[in-house]
């Protein structure tokens, strides 16, 4: 059950990382498309 648990909380913060990630890229390509 452990290892289960460790894989599940692994998978969840890889999921936070790229949502982060993809925040990131979408501010900064607003940010850009609003100064052109």
């Amino acid at each position: 059950m452990r290892n289960a648990k460790e894989a599940t909380i692994r998978n969840l913060k890889k999921m936070l990382e790229i949502k982060n990630k993809s925040l990131v890229g979408t501010t900064t390509l607003n940010r850009v498309c609003l100064k052109f």
